[in-house]
């Protein structure tokens, strides 16, 4: 079994998941241009387009504040380099955007976001 505790306080112990540091949500989703297309997810109420490479990520439980870390990556076979970025829009919600090396917005084919903070 695994325990998860409250806490690390000022020095973790080695080998213990701490409530701090586990991920509070994830998702993974196709971007095909038509929305929703979420391939699997915890914690995720729901994706939509706002335009070419630019995604809102609605969380089904919020975080406790806007300060929370979203990790993003983005890939798509046709593209040379594409990388992605998150903008915290509230508690609730994060905007993820993809673009290519030249800048522009463009959809991945495959799209993920992993979220730390408290919640």
């Amino acid at each position: 079994t695994i325990a998860i505790a409250r806490g690390a306080g000022s020095l973790p112990t080695a080998n213990v998941l701490y409530r701090d540091n586990v991920p509070k949500a994830w998702v993974r989703y196709a971007a095909t241009g038509a929305g929703d297309a979420i391939t699997d997810d915890f914690n995720v109420l729901s994706i939509s387009r706002v335009g070419e490479g630019i995604y809102l990520v609605n969380l089904a439980t919020a975080m406790a504040n806007a300060s929370y870390a979203v990790l993003t990556t983005a890939v798509d076979a046709g593209v040379a380099a594409l990388y992605s970025y998150a903008e915290i829009t509230t508690t609730s919600q994060f905007q993820l955007t993809s673009r290519t090396d030249a800048g522009v917005a463009t959809d991945g084919n495959q799209t993920s976001a992993l979220v730390f903070g408290d919640q």
